[in-house]
């Protein structure tokens, strides 16, 4: 997809040169972009526009408009998380209905779970908040050790820093139970899930690395050593 707008092209990865396909429909000039399912693509205007797009079809369909510096944030099988931070709202995007999520205060990470969304408050202490579709009060609210989340795949767990930020928290999103604690005893700078969300990926601050956790089995392993910690991974 072109970021200046325009038909979509299908492109080999051995040979981005060869042109496989090539699209009719002319898609908006984009900031960024995200794949669900591996097959459709939801679109970030330039002007504010949010649009689903799907190639199979060669349609594009607009689902919202945001203000400028809305942003992308987790996701989980078919569905993300985007955040507007002008307004403090969370559209969760999927194959289906979008869901819309207001709250009160500012959001440092969103991520759609089943039936409803997670979110970490910007706070100081930082707070985990599970909501509900259509429902006002939240399934849960936890203090949590970090800005960021990752959701499992299927979106029934919810990763999280311990309130001491020494591990992970696992927990079940169907009732903010705390269902898994995987045991670091070192603080964490980033969070990051494998495409099966079996293993995670932390960047540890000291000394600065990044590790693999398999939260299955809560084995760990040193990936490779850094000279600062990783901010993002």
């Amino acid at each position: 997809m072109p970021r200046g707008g325009g038909p979509a092209d299908l492109r080999s990865l051995v040979a981005p040169d060869s042109v496989i396909w090539s699209g009719t429909t002319a898609l908006p000039v984009v900031t960024d972009a995200r794949v669900l399912d591996g097959r459709t693509v939801v679109l970030l205007g330039e002007d504010g526009r949010v649009s689903r797009f799907d190639p199979a079809d060669d349609e594009v369909s607009e689902l919202a408009r945001v203000s400028p510096g809305a942003r992308f944030s987790g996701a989980s099988g078919s569905a993300i998380a985007l955040i507007d931070d002008s307004t403090n709202q969370v559209l969760r995007i999927g194959s289906g209905a979008l869901a819309q999520f207001q709250l009160e205060a500012e959001l440092s990470w969103a991520g759609p779970v089943q039936g409803g969304l997670a979110v970490i408050l910007a706070s100081e202490p930082h707070e985990l908040r599970i909501l509900r579709e259509a429902e006002s009060e939240p399934v849960a609210q936890r203090e949590v050790g970090g800005p960021s989340g990752l959701v499992t795949v299927w979106g029934q767990r919810v990763v999280v820093q311990s309130a001491d930020r020494r591990s992970l928290d696992l927990y079940a999103t169907d009732d903010g139970s705390l269902d898994q604690s995987i045991p670091l005893n070192e603080p964490v700078s980033a969070i990051a899930g494998s495409p099966s969300t079996h293993e995670i990926y932390i960047g540890a601050e000291d000394p600065p690395r990044l590790i693999r956790v398999n939260r299955i089995s809560g084995s760990r392993q040193n990936v490779r050593d850094f000279s600062a910690p990783l901010q993002e991974i």
